[in-house]
């Protein structure tokens, strides 16, 4: 399989790993801002520019308090020249990405072959939470499960993967995910080409695609995504098998980044998430 070196280099050292993803991860570096929050410290959002000061900005109000709803005042703060000093959550209070939450791991699948794909699923529309969102395969940890095995099984359960088939490559940084209370763990594997992943359980999920990393890298299709009447903005994939954005998307975006993958981009280029991909819950 001809991965770039950076990515083999980088996944040989976890710790590696872990410091490139989170310098270039936004919702990590948000994510962390938040428990920092959340354990009483004050800290400084930097931006590189006015717009992604504005995505950290958007995702630390999806990272923050769980149970109250946060006065924007205090999450957004005073800015200046790109950055800006948030004081701590009210006391008593914790961030989503701070509390623990239900443990949870997915499976980042790609494929051994020289023009490399991933595995990506639309969850069943009948599903509590992300209903008809773009995700990895993956689910909640089993009693006595590493985040290793959960990912396995899931991708076992939803797609047809084989755990046996898999060449388990490494772990991402833990993740939150706000509207299911879930503190993900990335698994990154190689699967064979033989595997051929597929609709196993279509009470977990809608459809299986499995786009090419060239295909995602291609900048006609990458949009910064909005949310009428909220201020995230983050990146975005419109393939003609579905729309990606959120965190399925933020992980697509640091993957491209740290793999070699990613072609320069028109980030002003802006799309509003479909209302059929936007839904948290059902019902």
């Amino acid at each position: 399989m001809s991965f770039p070196r950076l990515l083999q280099q980088l996944l040989e050292c976890s710790t590696s790993f872990s410091t490139n993803i989170t310098r270039s991860h936004t919702a990590t570096r948000a994510l962390l801002a938040a428990r920092l929050m959340a354990a009483g410290r004050s800290v400084v959002l930097v931006g590189k520019n006015s717009e992604e000061l504005a995505e950290l900005k958007g995702l630390l109000q999806l990272f923050g308090p769980a149970h109250s709803n946060p006065d924007p005042a205090h999450i957004l703060g005073q800015e200046q020249n790109n950055w800006v000093v948030l004081p701590p959550f009210p006391a008593g209070s914790h961030s989503r990405g701070a509390w623990g939450g239900r443990a949870s791991a997915v499976l980042i699948a790609l494929t051994d072959e020289d023009d490399t794909r991933i595995v990506l699923t639309r969850r069943a529309l009948t599903l509590r939470f992300h209903p008809g969102q773009v995700a990895f395969p993956g689910g909640s940890l089993d009693p006595g499960e590493t985040v290793v095995e959960a990912a396995l099984r899931e991708a076992h359960e939803e797609v047809g993967i084989e755990p046996a088939k898999v060449r388990v490559l490494g772990e991402l940084p833990d993740m939150s995910l706000a509207a299911s209370e879930s503190l993900i763990t990335p698994i990154l594997g190689i699967i064979g080409i033989d595997e051929r992943p597929r609709v196993v359980d279509e009470g977990e999920v809608d459809s299986v695609f499995l786009p090419k990393l060239t295909t995602l890298a291609d900048p006609e299709i990458r949009y910064t995504a909005t949310i009428p009447g909220s201020p995230y903005e983050g990146p975005a994939f419109h393939l003609e098998e579905a729309f990606v954005w959120g965190f399925t998307a933020h992980l697509l975006d640091g993957l491209l980044k740290v793999g070699g993958w990613e072609q320069t981009w028109n980030q002003s280029k802006v799309i509003e998430v479909p209302g059929d991909y936007r839904r948290e819950r059902s019902g």
